[in-house]
């Protein structure tokens, strides 16, 4: 594959490929650097020439560098150690080695020394990547890959079956060794590498499941006689649970379920702050109306971690699925006609910036209640159909023994 367009357009509109740009990159050897920062600041951030003349000529290429990270690691695609990775060589080459400290040059100096223009610059950056040649199956492009995305192999496998890390560590290199068999029967057409990846993935777990004599992917592999609270438990109860009754299988159950909901994410915010924390919707009202969505998700992030026991890593990747989510407009996060209708004028904002107490209106405080009690309830709907799907005969019996 040539990458033959590198509009900004082409990037933005294209999120999925930018991890291929970034790959391209790292075959070309982010070289030369102020080249490759100027490129970036251009196609990339969206920079003009004269915006790049007026705001960052001056500017040390260390300090353009994080400018460019923090910029894409806004970007919902990639995680932040996968972005990491990716580059990685660039703050390699910036770093100062035998008293020379290139971070601290500058894209002025740069010109004055090559003799070239900002314009000359960026294009010969973009001829290099032309004539990269990219393709997913070769071995270069596959070490690149694996470098970057095994930590997220890894807490995909720890999140979505709650295996013990260790057992995960295993999976993952399971798993990164039957996509070097299979490597040739990638085809693009059919979805993107990740996908691909994540579906070896669940093929290796399920292997190893059926190996442990275990017959259902979502169970945990702690002891089933154990008696720790399942995901049914928590739906099934009259009460709210308590901190206390949070445990690591009952929330590795859940949450690798929960996180991954086609629900807006303010409503899993609820149902995580509601109905696992126990706080009262009027209280949440009074102390979050004013907040932004971003600081309220700040502020459940801590507790739930607190409550859960479980390893930080693994629950902040599933915050960050949530803070990914935050970082887009508003309209491409509410989904459904009616909501786009009551939010016409804040679809352009980003999600995370917007009040909680604009999504629920009104100045009657217990009429407001119920309708966060709505919003979490919708949440826990959609749980209980899955659970009594995973469950069948299990959910029946506490089904009936509620109802007796």
């Amino acid at each position: 594959m040539h990458f033959k367009h590198f509009r900004p357009s082409v990037i933005s509109q294209n999120a999925r490929n930018q991890e291929r740009y970034l790959i391209c990159l790292n075959l070309a050897g982010f070289e030369p650097v102020a080249s490759v920062v100027a490129w970036f600041l251009n196609v990339w951030l969206s920079r003009t020439f004269a915006d790049i003349e007026r705001d960052f000529l001056d500017t040390p290429l260390i300090q353009l560098a994080a400018l460019i990270r923090d910029d894409l690691e806004r970007r919902p695609p990639l995680s932040h150690e996968s972005l990491a990775e990716y580059l990685a060589p660039l703050f390699y080459r910036l770093r100062p080695v035998r008293g020379r400290n290139l971070g601290d040059a500058t894209l002025r100096d740069y010109l004055t020394t090559n003799g070239t223009t900002l314009p000359r610059m960026i294009g010969d950056t973009a001829h290099r990547l032309r004539r990269q040649r990219f393709d997913w199956r070769t071995k270069r492009v596959f070490a690149i890959f694996t470098a970057a995305r095994r930590k997220n192999i890894l807490n995909f496998i720890q999140g979505r079956f709650g295996l013990p890390e260790h057992v995960a560590e295993d999976r993952t290199q399971e798993v990164i060794i039957r996509l070097a068999r299979k490597l040739a029967k990638y085809r693009s057409r059919r979805g993107s590498f990740m996908a691909f990846t994540f579906n070896e993935a669940r093929s290796v777990v399920r292997n190893y499941l059926k190996r442990q004599g275990k017959r259902n992917l979502e169970v945990s592999l702690e002891d089933k006689n154990a008696g720790l609270p399942s995901l049914e438990n928590i739906l099934a109860a009259d009460e709210p649970p308590g901190k206390e009754e949070i445990d690591d299988t009952m929330q590795m159950r859940l949450a690798a379920h929960l996180f991954q909901l086609h629900k807006p994410p303010v409503q899993i915010l609820l149902f995580i702050a509601c109905r696992l924390l126990g706080q009262k919707p009027q209280k949440l009202l009074s102390k979050y109306s004013n907040k932004s969505l971003s600081a309220f998700l700040g502020d459940v992030e801590p507790e739930y971690l607190a409550a859960s026991g479980l390893q930080d890593e693994v629950v902040r990747g599933w915050f960050d699925k949530l803070r990914s989510q935050l970082a887009q407009p508003l309209g491409q996060v509410m989904r459904g006609e009616a909501h786009r209708k009551t939010f016409s004028l804040l679809l352009t904002h980003r999600a995370g910036d917007i009040p909680l107490g604009l999504f629920f209106p009104g100045e009657d405080l217990p009429e407001r209640s119920k309708q966060v009690v709505k919003a979490w309830q919708s949440v826990q709907k959609r749980l209980e159909t899955d659970a009594s799907r995973w469950f069948p005969d299990e959910w029946a019996r506490r089904r009936r023994k509620r109802n007796s």
